[in-house]
């Protein structure tokens, strides 16, 4: 990989940790996947991870910041969310939709836990009806 292809040097990539995978694969990652080491952890493509960030810079110049909302999921992607948002100049609708997500999330289990504490109700219910039917069929 040429030097000056790279968007940063070779050995900040490398010291950033950008090339350590993870042991989760899936078969959209394997062009990303270098070498799987024998402890089964993944070992990425600095040089195809460069490239998609370049692809992504490219694409991403043909818009305005104020119409640009990046999103991650998993927890340890917020910092670097953040960060990139702002080098490039967006506001903060990343954490709006971070914050808004969790919201929405303890919202959805709120009504999860309801609904099984209604089944629960129900169950029990029935459960006496039962109960109390082979009782009274015990009697006669």
């Amino acid at each position: 990989m040429a030097e000056d292809q790279n968007l940063v040097p070779l050995e900040d990539y490398l010291k950033a940790g950008i090339h350590i995978g993870t042991k989760f694969r899936t078969k959209h990652m394997e062009k990303f996947v270098y070498k799987v080491r024998p402890d089964g952890l993944s070992v990425l493509n600095v040089e195809q991870i460069n490239n998609r960030l370049k692809l992504a810079g490219k694409l991403l110049a043909d818009y305005d910041p104020n119409d640009i909302i990046i999103v991650c999921r998993r927890e340890n992607g917020w910092k670097a969310v953040k960060k990139f948002a702002e080098i490039i100049g967006l506001r903060r609708g990343v954490d709006v939709v971070i914050y808004s997500s969790i919201g929405i999330l303890f919202y959805m289990l709120f009504r999860l836990y309801i609904k099984f504490e209604e089944r629960e109700q129900e169950i029990t219910k029935v459960v006496r009806e039962i109960a109390l039917l082979k009782k009274k069929n015990r009697k006669r």
